[in-house]
């Protein structure tokens, strides 16, 4: 299937780009750690391949927050300020 085709390859670009050298220590509630697990298997089936792995689905969640930041009105102002912590964290690492 073409779009099966399509995720997977995104999704392994996606997982070479992560630097698997760097490792971070994360605790998680059981209910996050669900919810992260569902998101890849989800990822995975889509792709039609396992190629995600949870610290991808965190950074795909990071970017996502970011990205939201460019776009989110700026009258929601809790929001708008958490994923600008974000925004300027990827930016100062130098994140795309």
């Amino acid at each position: 299937m073409v779009e099966n085709d399509d995720v997977a390859r995104q999704a392994r670009q996606f997982h070479e780009e992560t630097p698997h050298a760097v490792s971070v220590s994360v605790t998680l509630s059981t209910h996050t750690r669900g919810v992260l697990s569902e998101i890849r298997d989800e990822l995975n089936d889509r792709a039609g391949e396992p190629i995600l792995n949870t610290n991808d689905v965190v950074r795909l969640a990071l970017e996502g927050a970011s990205r939201y930041h460019e776009r989110a009105p700026a009258s929601d102002d809790d929001v708008h300020a958490l994923t600008a912590a974000v925004r300027d964290a990827l930016d100062e690492t130098g994140a795309d």
